[in-house]
């Protein structure tokens, strides 16, 4: 087994009900830290994907026999290792998928401006994880989706905020009328069975 495994099992096992409620945060922020900085020291995404079932598994287990003040560190802890193992699994999914590799591979080729446009949409109407993903974790992970990284995205959103003449969400102005013009050219045609 490797070492991260190993470690990531430890630092799962550290969260216990006996700690009052300010070590138990501390601990907790530890935990979460430690899960999302472990992925980039496993060489072996497979082994990754194992180590974050079985530390789903154990919180899982705590979970069942915690007290009141625990209960809620180790829901976030099991919600946040859930959307771990989510995304690992879809890009174990796009790396064994070696004949139909366009699928896997999703590059944003718009402007970055657009992209900061519809990330902050996404954040602002609370429809990823029911809302509760920070700005920052929204733009990492998206970014990782679509091959582009924005390190500066509260100077492009503060640019957009500027804009003038209503032309705030150009870009999401511009996607609602291409999908209501679609629809509308669909809608002309004649139904066919």
């Amino acid at each position: 087994m490797c070492d991260g495994f190993i470690l990531l099992v430890e630092k799962t096992l550290l969260l216990n009900t006996s700690d009052d409620d300010v070590k138990l945060k501390n601990k907790y922020v530890k935990f979460i830290t430690f899960v999302l900085s472990e992925e980039e020291k496993f060489i072996n995404r497979q082994a990754y994907f194992h180590a974050l079932i079985y530390t789903r598994a154990e919180l899982f287990s705590l979970h069942k026999r915690s007290k009141n003040n625990v209960v809620a560190y180790l829901e976030k802890a099991i919600e946040i290792i859930d959307q771990k193992i989510e995304l690992t699994k879809s890009l174990l999914m796009c790396s064994s998928d070696r004949q139909n590799e366009s699928t896997c591979k999703l590059k944003w080729t718009g402007s970055i401006a657009e992209f900061v446009e519809i990330i902050y949409s996404l954040y602002f109407v609370k429809r990823i994880s029911n809302g509760k993903v920070t700005l920052k974790e929204l733009f990492r992970q998206m970014g990782l989706l679509f091959e582009i990284e924005v390190k500066e995205f509260a100077n492009y959103y503060m640019n957009i905020k500027m804009r003038k003449d209503g032309g705030r969400t150009k870009f999401i102005d511009l996607m609602k009328k291409n999908l209501t013009e679609k629809m509308e050219g669909t809608d002309r045609k004649p139904f066919r069975k």
